[in-house]
């Protein structure tokens, strides 16, 4: 929610947007990243948080004290320029007695590869043709 009302924000004031927030990963891609670090066997799972606030400062001041606020170094505009202009794009998309926020919250397993870990299956050596099954 928040995302969409900055970069609906900087169209509206700048013509175009830049990066404000530090690039998010889904579920599925961690996956995968997991993987690609050297670890066997990734189990990814996650929990999709919604959360109501009474006023914008206090969603800002939950994004800064969790760590999630801007990690960019060479962003090009400052939020603060057009900061009303994202309240105004969040209230009228996304706000309803309340402010609306959506979080998601990653969980990521896996395992240093071993001798005796699980492998899969030769190819080509089931019982069972898939084309009979299907």
């Amino acid at each position: 929610e928040l995302r969409q009302s900055i970069i609906k924000a900087e169209i509206e004031k700048y013509g175009g947007a830049s990066q404000h927030i530090h690039p998010m990963i889904d579920h599925y891609s961690f996956a995968g990243l997991l993987q690609s670090s050297g670890l066997a066997l990734p189990v990814v799972d996650y929990d999709r948080v919604n959360v109501r606030y009474s006023d914008l400062q206090n969603l800002y001041n939950d994004l800064k004290y969790m760590g999630e606020g801007n990690a960019l170094i060479d962003r090009e505009r400052s939020i603060r320029c057009f900061k009303g202009g994202i309240e105004a794009h969040y209230k009228s998309a996304f706000y309803d007695d309340a402010y609306m926020a959506t979080f998601d919250i990653i969980y990521g397993i896996g395992w240093a590869p071993h001798d005796n870990q699980q492998k899969p299956a030769r190819r080509g050596s089931g019982d069972i043709s898939l084309t009979e099954v299907l």
